[in-house]
């Protein structure tokens, strides 16, 4: 990987400052991710219009349409539904995450301290950004009745535009 202070090479422009991060806000976030993005930029960018650089048509404050959004779907289980509606309130309240999905009456089977054991839990799904899912996982174990919550994340890739934007706004 090529050192920030080196020269660049094969006749590539300098790198250009990300628009809406910054290269240090971005490799703090996520490292070694704006490296990545070296030589990428997004078309329309720099572009020229009677003198004047313009935005992209599909520019908004904080958010490209059409550019993926970081976005993350939390999965996680509770024991019953009060405590599963206690840990969605929290972290809707706290705009951890714009949403929390409650599912009731799932049944696990699963492997602990060397037994087979069997529960019935309620399954959680908190749409969030992929930047809150620390704090929220911070946030739910620190309410959290079990030892060892399953509280895991998934990258959403893709999805409706209009709903992604809405997850972006109402999350912190």
């Amino acid at each position: 990987m090529m050192a920030a202070a080196e020269a660049p090479s094969q006749g590539r422009p300098p790198p250009r400052p990300l628009l809406f991060w910054g290269r240090q806000a971005l490799d703090t976030a996520c490292p070694g991710l704006a490296s990545r993005f070296r030589w990428c930029y997004v078309s329309g960018l720099s572009k020229k219009s009677g003198g004047k650089t313009s935005l992209p048509e599909n520019f908004s404050p904080g958010i490209m349409k059409g550019v993926p959004m970081q976005t993350a779907l939390v999965y996680m289980t509770a024991p019953d539904m009060e405590k599963a509606r206690e840990i969605a309130a929290r972290l809707v309240e706290k705009r951890l995450c714009a949403c929390v999905n409650m599912l009731p009456g799932m049944e696990s089977i699963y492997r602990w301290e060397g037994k087979t054991e069997t529960a019935r839990e309620v399954v959680l799904i908190a749409k969030t950004k992929a930047l809150a899912v620390q704090n929220l996982v911070e946030e739910v174990r620190a309410i959290h009745p079990y030892q060892c919550p399953c509280i895991v994340s998934v990258p959403v890739t893709g999805g409706c535009q209009e709903f992604l934007d809405w997850i972006a706004r109402e999350t912190r």
